[in-house]
């Protein structure tokens, strides 16, 4: 079905929009989505109709040429732009928020450890340098940033925490060897990306 709109006032936000298919079809006058009126037949189209606006105003809506024209008492109004398609609304289930507020803390506490390990704290029993806690911090900081922009959508977000991921396991493997920590951080990230493919979340990120 062909649409035209016709602008009612300067901003557009007040329209008139003309509906129409085949000849043999009804043709639909719609004020801001709400029927106003609409013609019949093809003989109807070209002599055209009157109908009353809110404000008592007449509106003129004939067809010339196969277009429709639309006249407010008595001048042409201007073509509106079709307004876009709005956005459908983006939803996350249950199980996918409560996983990614999960790993949100899991991260939190990976990355308070490394910090307080850095400063000094007896919280991890390891000869590694300090520097080291510092990186496991920082990187901690990224992933934590990653879920956060995740929980808003952003795809980036989670190439942010894969890396993060990747990079704790591999600096974990070269300093710890295998460690409880860095498994756990692996799956927690297989594990979100499953989520958010199977839940269709993964689809629908900016």
């Amino acid at each position: 079905m062909a649409v035209q709109n016709f602008a009612l006032d300067p901003t557009g936000n007040y329209r008139v929009q003309v509906q129409w298919a085949s000849d043999n079809e009804p043709a639909y006058i719609l004020l801001n989505g709400s029927h106003l009126g609409q013609f019949y037949s093809i003989e109807e189209r070209l002599m055209g109709k009157a109908f009353t606006l809110p404000d008592n105003s007449q509106l003129h809506v004939r067809f010339m040429n196969e277009q429709p024209q639309a006249f407010r008492m008595g001048m042409p109004l201007p073509i509106a732009p079709a307004l876009a398609d709005p956005k459908p609304e983006r939803k996350r289930s249950t199980r996918v928020t409560i996983w990614l507020i999960a790993n949100l803390v899991i991260f939190a506490i990976f990355t308070i450890v490394n910090a307080l390990a850095f400063l000094g704290a007896p919280v991890i029993n390891s000869n590694v340098p300090p520097s080291i806690f510092l990186i496991f911090t920082l990187m901690g900081i990224g992933g934590i940033v990653g879920i956060s922009a995740l929980l808003a959508w952003k795809k980036w977000g989670f190439f942010l925490v894969a890396g993060y991921i990747v990079l704790n396991f591999i600096l974990a493997l070269i300093f710890h060897g295998f460690n409880l920590g860095s498994i756990i951080l692996l799956a927690t990230g297989a594990r979100l990306y499953v989520w958010l493919n199977r839940s269709g979340v993964w689809e629908r990120l900016d």
